[in-house]
């Protein structure tokens, strides 16, 4: 019962070292008590150490803050997707189209613009 014990206690050790590394200590719990506490501890303590990737920002801006135009007197940018970018209140927000930027800060929305105009295609018989 003590060796049972002992094996346990171990795993538990070797889950715990596994997990400071970034592994998986449940995995390791369970594969030490397949084999060896001390084989599975050897070996998390040779691999190396797993670390966490850097968090990436959520967006990518374009660079510096450089407004297109200024709405309200809101300094905004059109970005590439059709999304709009603004400055207010010393932060950078996005919002997903002109409209909704528009409505935000209560700006009347400009009617869409016309469509271009087609060339007149006459037929004539010869």
């Amino acid at each position: 019962m003590e060796i049972f014990l002992f094996w346990v206690g171990f795993s538990i050790l070797v889950a715990v070292a596994a997990n400071a590394r970034g592994r998986s200590g449940i995995g390791w719990f369970f594969l030490s008590l397949v084999i060896s506490p001390l084989l599975a501890l050897l070996f998390v303590l040779v691999m190396q150490r797993q670390d966490a990737p850097e968090p990436r920002p959520a967006y990518t801006t374009a660079g510096p803050f450089q407004a297109e135009s200024v709405l309200s007197g809101i300094p905004y940018r059109t970005l590439s997707d059709g999304s709009i970018e603004a400055v207010m209140q010393g932060a950078t927000v996005r919002f997903a189209d002109y409209a909704r930027f528009a409505t935000s800060i209560g700006a009347p929305i400009p009617p869409p613009a016309p469509p271009p105009e087609q060339p007149l295609h006459r037929w004539t018989k010869t």
